[in-house]
């Protein structure tokens, strides 16, 4: 006669498993605990000036691709200061008090130079046109945070930024104000046929100025990367 076995005697595996599983869900639950805990204090404590939070903390919002207050304020501060220091070649009429007026009618901008800023651009008002204040990436290289994106990856993420990428002409006259690129190189907005062909623009500081290649659009490496230009209407 075959014996019954009870369902509610587990064997030794099992009871073990059992408690492996408690342990984990206990382990998870700390850690969900303490995710909460960090993105707390991340979002109430006061940086110090000119810090922005990390991106843990405005998880929200970039969602919503906006800045809270507070943060536009930070970031106001970095630009206010980069403004002051490196204006060799911008128009001397431009008043930031003017600028700042603009970016405020427009708060969603502010979520765009977040973008630039945190992923290493440095990004800088250099000129007016028409009715239009323009922001370009003006990092000594290729800015850190958006290296090792093909083409087409880097124009998606200009897209996402809300920054597109530099034409060859804006590329070419930033290189007049200064030497950028030596040790790095940027992708230059490309022609949507020549990135159908699999080819895209790239530029860079050579020993004989500035070159402006096509290669593969494909490429990925350490030293390249892209940089955006923003615009800004005049309030």
């Amino acid at each position: 006669m075959t014996k019954a076995v009870r369902e509610d005697v587990q064997t030794p595996a099992q009871e073990a498993l059992r408690l492996m599983e408690q342990q984990l869900d206990a382990i998870q639950k700390g850690m969900n605990v303490l995710r909460a805990q960090i993105r707390a204090v991340l979002t109430s404590q006061d940086h110090g000036p000119g810090d922005l939070p990390d991106s843990d903390a405005t998880e929200t919002e970039q969602e919503k691709r906006e800045l809270l207050p507070k943060d536009q304020q930070k970031l106001l501060m970095i630009l206010k200061t980069r403004f002051a220091t490196e204006s060799k070649s911008r128009p001397k009429d431009i008043n930031f008090s003017n600028v700042q007026k603009a970016l405020e009618a427009k708060p969603e901008l502010f979520w765009s130079l977040y973008q630039m800023e945190t992923t290493g651009g440095e990004p800088d008002i250099v000129s007016v046109e028409g009715n239009e204040y323009i922001f370009e990436d003006r990092s000594a290289e290729s800015p850190s945070g958006r290296r090792r994106q093909n083409a087409y990856e880097a124009e998606k993420h200009s897209e996402d930024f809300g920054a597109p990428i530099m034409s060859e002409a804006e590329y070419r006259a930033m290189q007049k104000t200064g030497n950028y690129d030596r040790g790095t190189w940027s992708w230059v907005k490309s022609p949507k046929k020549m990135l159908d062909s699999g080819r895209a623009l790239r530029g860079n500081r050579c020993a004989g100025g500035v070159d402006v290649l096509q290669g593969d659009a494909g490429f990925r490496i350490n030293s390249g990367g892209w940089r955006g230009v923003l615009r800004v209407p005049k309030a």
